[in-house]
């Protein structure tokens, strides 16, 4: 199970609500649709696993940003707005908090990635730096395609995720390749990189060396497109 007791460092409750903190590495390999979980989720998100009065946690968030998530997750829960404008709002909330609250963005490079269409230069950043000052709902990993505050020629890692780079590296590496190859849009791009992100996942042979995804997720790609 993906379950952790709750540690007396953090919150284990806010108002009438449970705060689970979860192992998220196994709770997204478990199914395609468990595989979005970011930082934080409630019942709404994955009303299968998360019960009405809890709110999941991923454990590897640091005691320091847990505060603005809950900021902005509290305010979801309290809105009676469709599921979409709540979402939109509760950012709103999170982003004036975090605002006041930011940490500096650290930017190291981890490795670089070959194809026939260049180079390209993978970062680690502080996960919480990148939500603060760019993105609110940033999670795991991005390139330039999608957020115009990347480089083209770059994509990121958040340094807190060591444990699934090979997956996260894979997921963006194909989602970026199929929006600059094949002119796919975010949404179709994303939903077709999970898919290849969850071959990997399941396959019991992990991936040993990253500057090596090039290669295998254009021969996957190959075979099954």
């Amino acid at each position: 199970m993906w379950f952790f007791e709750n540690e007396n460092t953090k919150p284990n409750k806010i108002g009438k609500y449970k705060i689970v903190y979860i192992d998220s590495k196994k709770f997204r390999k478990s199914s395609l649709e468990n595989q979005e979980f970011c930082s934080i989720a409630v019942h709404e998100d994955f009303p299968k696993s998360i019960k009405s009065n809890e709110i999941w946690i991923d454990d590897s968030l640091s005691n320091e940003e847990i505060p603005s998530f809950l900021k902005g997750v509290i305010s979801r829960l309290k809105m009676s707005k469709t599921k979409d404008d709540a979402y939109k709002c509760s950012l709103k909330k999170e982003k004036e908090y975090r605002h006041k609250h930011q940490s500096k963005l650290i930017h190291k490079k981890l490795c670089e990635l070959k194809d026939d269409k260049g180079k390209y230069e993978v970062f680690l950043v502080n996960g919480k730096a990148v939500r603060d000052k760019y993105k609110t709902d940033f999670s795991q990993g991005g390139h330039g395609y999608v957020y115009d505050w990347i480089p083209r020629k770059e994509i990121w890692l958040e340094k807190e995720e060591y444990d699934e780079f090979p997956f996260i590296l894979v997921h963006e590496y194909t989602e970026m390749t199929l929006m600059r190859d094949k002119k796919i849009n975010y949404v179709n791009a994303h939903d077709k990189a999970s898919n290849v992100e969850m071959k990997f996942r399941k396959d019991k042979h992990p991936i040993k060396q990253l500057t090596k995804i090039p290669e295998i997720v254009m021969s996957y790609l190959k075979i099954n497109h």
